[in-house]
């Protein structure tokens, strides 16, 4: 039947396939959050005019608006990453919190 299956199949999905889809969907979102902010368009783009304003003050707010978005979708990307990697890592902490709880 296919129903009844071996400890070597759960040990096998709980260290390798759950931490491997966690950490796939993790950097989707990572990736999502950078397509958001555009953190390489903005960083490739930083001394060109905004709104095609070929004036001194559109290079200049140009300059400040991308910046801004560089620095906050780095430090966005960056949280989501921490955040990615606490998950994958409290899956594996799991079960010794789960015993640590039952002996306490």
């Amino acid at each position: 039947m296919g129903l009844i299956v071996g400890p070597n199949s759960f040990i096998s999905w709980w260290v390798f396939a759950v931490p491997k889809r966690l950490y796939l969907w993790g950097m989707r979102v990572v990736g999502m959050v950078g397509d958001t902010f555009a953190v390489k368009q903005m960083a490739t783009h930083i001394g060109e005019p905004i709104f095609q304003d070929p004036t001194w003050q559109g290079r200049l707010i140009g300059i400040f608006i991308r910046f801004f978005r560089l620095i906050v979708g780095l430090l966005l990307e960056g949280v989501f990453f921490v955040l990615v990697c606490a998950v994958v890592i409290g899956w594996y902490l799991l079960p010794f919190l789960a015993v640590y709880e039952v002996i306490r």
